[in-house]
């Protein structure tokens, strides 16, 4: 059944459908059953519809949530919003507290290196071991990321790895209680 077909039994059970259009639809529900059934059960429910009276709520429905809307809600207490000054301070107090800290932390290190040299040295290698270990994650999380897309179900059989070792213990286990 089309949803054309549908539409035209709805529009015939609203008595809406052109006098043509409905000699037409009774034609084709003379060739389909299926369609005459559906048609008869949508234009005994229509019947029933327009049979029944409007019932009325009771009011105690009424009354119960009018009471309900009535009420004031419980909220807790809005706690007061920090002030910009005091947001203010805060960071000021932080910034004047390790600016020197930095600045001490700075000198102690151009004192132990003696020298910019020696420590453009240092710095150098501590952005060599970095960039080695970037190097190392990225290449990791890539050479992942390409198994998977090359085998799908290697997450899933990866996690049964500790679930055998797991059974593998539980079965130990038991069998160690089975021999006492």
């Amino acid at each position: 059944m089309t949803n054309n077909m549908n539409r035209e039994m709805q529009e015939a059970v609203d008595e809406t459908l052109h006098p043509d259009a409905y000699r037409k639809l009774h034609e084709d529900m003379k060739q389909n059953p299926e369609a005459a059934a559906d048609f008869k059960q949508l234009h005994s429910a229509e019947s029933m519809l327009r049979d029944a009276r409007p019932q009325k709520a009771p009011s105690s429905i009424m009354d119960g949530i009018m009471a309900a809307i009535a009420q004031p809600e419980t909220l807790p207490a809005p706690r007061p919003l920090i002030s910009g000054r005091a947001l203010a301070m805060g960071l000021g107090v932080t910034a004047a507290v390790t600016l020197p800290l930095l600045t001490l932390l700075s000198l102690g290190i151009l004192t132990v290196f003696g020298t910019g040299s020696a420590l453009s040295g240092f710095a150098l290698g501590v952005i060599s071991v970095v960039m080695f270990l970037y190097a190392l994650v990225t290449g990791t999380i890539s050479g992942a990321r390409d198994l998977i897309m090359a085998f799908p179900l290697l997450p899933a059989l990866l996690l049964l790895i500790p679930a055998a070792w797991y059974g593998l213990w539980r079965l130990g286990r038991t069998w160690r209680k089975a021999e006492q």
